[in-house]
């Protein structure tokens, strides 16, 4: 199940690796 607290905080570490990383 995908909790909204969890998908938001998915997002954000997806960002932040992306943003890390490019």
């Amino acid at each position: 199940m995908a909790w909204p607290g969890q998908s938001r905080a998915r997002e954000m570490r997806t960002n932040a690796s992306t943003i890390e990383g490019g």
